[in-house]
């Protein structure tokens, strides 16, 4: 018969293997669910960083037509998915219009910055406003005119993002002008 020693500190003072193997187990699942976790917070924060990119650029496109419209001198004809006006600087004629899935300005594509990224619409659309006939006989009197600017896009995971601007134009019509429309800023 063996005895076995009454002193209880001798016998804790080791690490059995299951205890060493719970341990190392307890520790692999705090390791993965803290290694799990950052890896989402980083998909994530990387995930928004790319959404507000894309939502900055596509305003930022859409607010650099509108500037261009609203400091132009005149319009000389818009419709659904395209404008013509004369540029405030030099007097050239700028036609944006939207072709398949890009915008193009005078013919050329407009490059977009996110990855994979194409206009999907592109509207000027005449804000109705209520005014009071003129009098046959009497001159026409000029005129606010607001044009609604929409601008969508869409890149290439399927994220949309669309701005719609507001520019506020001075309309005069002309009845001997060659053009029928003329807008003034």
């Amino acid at each position: 018969m063996a005895q076995s020693s009454g002193n209880p500190a001798s016998r804790a003072s080791g690490v059995s293997l299951v205890e060493l193997v719970v341990a190392m187990f307890i520790a692999g699942v705090v390791i993965s669910i803290v290694m799990s976790s950052w890896t989402f917070v980083a998909r994530h924060t990387e995930l928004q960083k790319r959404k507000s990119e894309f939502y900055a650029q596509t305003e930022q496109m859409g607010s650099i037509i509108a500037n261009e419209i609203r400091t132009s001198p005149r319009v000389i004809l818009f419709d659904a998915s395209g404008i013509t006006f004369v540029a405030s600087r030099g007097g050239d004629t700028v036609t944006y219009r939207l072709n398949n899935d890009s915008l193009r300005k005078n013919g050329a594509a407009i490059p977009f910055v996110a990855d994979g990224a194409t206009v999907v619409k592109f509207s000027i659309e005449k804000e109705e406003m209520p005014r009071a006939p003129v009098p046959p006989g009497e001159q026409n009197e000029t005129q606010d005119l607001t044009l609604v600017v929409t601008l969508g896009t869409q890149d290439r995971t399927g994220l949309t993002s669309e701005i719609r601007n507001r520019v506020k134009t001075r309309y005069v019509e002309a009845a001997d002008a060659f053009e029928k429309n003329q807008w003034n800023y």
